[in-house]
């Protein structure tokens, strides 16, 4: 151990106090896990591709309503002695199994998905995994491993981060795109789920996952909700962050034979089915504003989901209590072992002495811009307080030059475009909200009911609409060819 380095972290959580003791390293020699590891997590590509090399970050292209095939597949795996997970696309993760005592061990999820309207299948998180994107981190430490990732169509900036723990999973969403008509995040179940139920706050008496429809349906905005059953259970804790008050639903459909299109056409995904079985979640029905920093945004759309993966038949009582857990998290003070704890710690004033030894008092976090703690949901644009440091633009920001202290999300107008020069007078023609750039030509609406009428226009004149538009400009009676 480096001598001196000692650090005494106490954790206060209701009513039960512990402690733990962190110390710096020498060397490499000694495991930082203390010979325990409580997760794995193996990323694996298909063709066992070099990523930094081979990895298609300019993708395929949107494909929207139409076939959704992702340049490069996944068989990548979380596995921990009470879950276990499947990515099988950068965005699409479609298998979890709850592996801890007494549960069948069946994989209950289709899919984890993200998409506008149950009935529009523009964007969802197929169409993301074939746009460009690229991943942020991909780590298997001793006590979580972390998935993050980006790009989702012309969000390219929108993000989305996995915390994986032994029995717990965090899953983190970060809406950085121009304004969109709403946002839907949803876990949708697999049909070897039947015999669960889901339950939330204002469905107490839950609904049976069973792919027949059921009435009474409350979709109150809720906070915590719960699937239980014989496969095991999972008990979720949804966070919206907010910058405006949107209007939030919650959504539930169980219906094998839906009419709502499940977005599932793909050459080479098995996932989704066609069949919506337990699809539960949050709805943001409001149109959503600019939430992109490269636009100067200084709203923000960031959404946790915190889920426990628990024993089977986990009663409605029992979620109560975890899910009060994960809302008041444990509190925790810091101080190396030659700081004591004053008298006073804990009175909300920084005493004389307190600064190195209560943060509660001296470096509070209350989750705010100006907090001195730069949080998920806030940018150096919409937080230069917290989050500016280095990243604001420079006096130079705009002179067509990406200057040393600039880079793509500090000066986008001098420094975005970088290896992506081919692609910009297409993309300033055809996509100028990828480049962060209002619309630079009016385009036609087009009259449908799968397009929100607050779908933004640069969103509706896809290659495809346009092809649509030529076709519908010929003449009537224009003869075609038979093999068309």
């Amino acid at each position: 151990m480096v001598a001196g380095s000692g650090v005494e972290v106490e954790l206060v959580d209701g009513d039960e106090t512990g402690w733990v003791y962190l110390f710096a390293r020498a060397g490499a020699d000694l495991d930082p896990g203390a010979g325990v590891d409580l997760v794995a997590y193996e990323v694996g590509f298909a063709g066992d591709i070099d990523y930094k090399t081979e990895y298609p970050f300019i993708g395929k292209g949107s494909c929207g309503n139409t076939t959704c095939d992702p340049p490069i597949l996944e068989d990548s795996t979380i596995t921990s002695p009470h879950y276990a997970r499947h990515f099988s696309a950068r965005w699409v993760t479609d298998s979890l199994r709850i592996t801890m005592a007494d549960s069948t061990g069946e994989d209950i999820l289709d899919i984890a998905q993200a998409r506008f309207a149950p009935d529009f299948c523009g964007r969802h998180v197929l169409t993301f995994s074939t746009s460009e994107g690229a991943f942020v981190a991909n780590i298997d430490g001793p006590v979580r491993a972390i998935r993050s990732y980006l790009g989702a169509n012309s969000g390219p900036l929108t993000q989305r981060t996995h915390l994986f723990y032994d029995r717990v999973e965090v899953v983190q969403t970060f809406l950085r795109v121009h304004p969109i008509p709403a946002i839907m995040e949803l876990v949708d179940y697999s049909p070897d789920a039947e015999g669960m139920t889901y339950y939330n706050e204002h469905n107490e008496a839950g609904l049976p996952i069973d792919g027949v429809p059921d009435l009474g349906f409350d979709d109150a905005q809720f906070s915590w909700e719960l699937v239980s059953g014989p496969h095991g259970s999972v008990v979720s804790v949804i966070d919206p962050r907010l910058s405006q008050p949107l209007t939030t639903v919650a959504y539930f459909e169980d219906d094998l034979n839906t009419p709502n299109d499940q977005c599932s056409a793909s050459n080479t995904l098995d996932a989704p089915d066609d069949a919506a079985f337990g699809t539960s979640g949050m709805w943001i029905t409001s149109a959503i504003p600019e939430t992109d920093p490269r636009n100067g945004a200084q709203d923000h759309v960031f959404i946790q989901r915190t889920s426990l993966y628990e024993p089977p038949n986990l009663g409605v009582e029992a979620a109560k209590l975890l899910a009060g857990r994960i809302q008041a998290p444990p509190q925790a003070l810091a101080r190396s072992f030659a700081a004591a704890l004053g008298e006073t710690c804990g009175d909300a004033s920084c005493a004389a002495g307190e600064a190195a030894s209560c943060p509660l008092d001296c470096n509070p976090f209350d989750a705010s811009c100006g907090d001195g703690l730069c949080d998920p949901w806030e940018t150096s644009v919409s937080c230069k307080e917290d989050c500016g440091a280095g990243l604001m633009p420079g006096p130079g920001c705009g002179d067509a030059m990406c200057d040393a202290d600039e880079h793509e999300l500090s000066c986008p107008a001098d420094c975005w475009i970088g290896t992506f020069e081919p692609l910009v007078s297409c993309m300033e023609q055809e996509c100028p909200a990828q480049k962060g750039r209002a619309a630079t030509r009016r385009r036609a609406s087009i009259a449908s009911s799968a397009w929100p009428s607050a779908w933004p226009a640069a969103e509706r004149s896809t290659p495809a609409l346009r092809r649509a538009r030529c076709r519908s400009r010929r003449r009537p009676n224009r003869p075609r060819s038979p093999t068309r």
